[in-house]
């Protein structure tokens, strides 16, 4: 627990200072880390505690260990990584329309009942790339992240598809090393759109 408390104090005190991006990935570690702990909390000293709960906790432990490295020595508590999204339109097909990028953490996809519609659409406002395709380029969290295209603004929506675990036809961006190439994703349109 004090890995998860220590954590959260210093975003605390250095919110002001952090991106929305960083503020929104802070606060997904955080409760990932805080829901395997308290998962714990069922266990008396009378019952042993399962050793995949304890590897859970562990796992989600780990990218608060870098966070907190990181905020005390660069500030922000991530890495990011360049990647460019285009959009092209099959043979055939009529021109793609411009379209948002949206980005969430795999976690969020995974295990959509551990958030609220609101959360999930405040990941989505909060990390989805600024500019729309195409191309469009960003920087994303060093980490297991999922990208996709659709309509501009429609982050209520698209939450609302990861809740119900609607089929998203995303691309994994996954950590590479640090000073690695732009990683470019190329989506077909309109087969690829994910449409609310």
């Amino acid at each position: 627990m004090t890995k998860i408390e220590t954590t959260a104090s210093l975003v605390e005190k250095r919110a002001d200072k952090l991106t929305a991006k960083d503020l929104a990935l802070s606060r997904y570690y955080l409760s990932q880390a805080n829901a395997s702990a308290q998962g714990l909390t069922k266990y008396t000293a009378a019952k042993r505690l399962p050793s995949a709960s304890i590897a859970q906790l562990q796992t989600s432990v780990t990218p608060l260990e870098g966070m907190q490295v990181m905020m005390l020595t660069s500030g922000s508590p991530f890495d990011y990584r360049p990647v460019v999204v285009k959009v092209s339109s099959k043979p055939g097909a009529p021109a793609a329309e411009p379209l948002r990028v949206y980005t969430l953490p795999s976690g969020i996809l995974t295990r959509p009942e551990t958030y609220t519609e609101d959360e999930i659409s405040e990941y989505l406002a909060a990390l989805s790339f600024e500019k729309l395709t195409s191309p469009s380029r960003s920087m994303v969290a060093q980490g297991e992240m999922r990208v996709w295209v659709g309509p501009n603004f429609e982050y209520a929506a698209m939450a609302k598809l990861v809740m119900r675990r609607a089929p998203i036809r995303f691309s994994p961006v996954h950590p590479v090393a640090l000073g690695g190439p732009e990683q470019e994703i190329e989506f077909k349109y309109p087969t690829d759109v994910v449409r609310p």
